[in-house]
């Protein structure tokens, strides 16, 4: 059964048996109409994996970043804890500094 707020329905028919030869309809209502509502379990959010490192940028760093989404907090739930993204010194020659400027 799903959670939140809602309506439930249900429907039955006058056919057990249908009356015939003026026979009398069934007596009361034929739709019953329920107000419904569900508390929802809080969800906390967790992390998705981590990107890949980004190419190494002009000021000798590379970043990787990742999302609250796995699953996303939801129902009051907490969100993610710590930063959404990292940052490292680019290492082994790869920096793209301009030394001669």
């Amino acid at each position: 059964m799903k959670c939140g707020i809602g309506t439930q329905k249900r429907i039955r028919h006058c056919s057990n048996p249908t009356p015939v030869n003026n026979g009398q309809f069934c007596p009361g209502e034929s739709v019953q109409i329920n107000e419904c509502k569900i508390l929802c379990p809080p969800i906390d959010g967790f992390w998705s994996p981590w990107s890949q490192w980004s190419i190494c940028s002009h000021d000798c760093t590379q970043i990787r970043r990742r999302i609250c989404n796995n699953p996303m907090p939801q129902y009051g739930g907490h969100d993610c804890f710590g930063s959404d993204f990292t940052l490292k010194n680019c290492t082994g020659n790869l920096c793209r500094k301009n030394f001669g400027k």
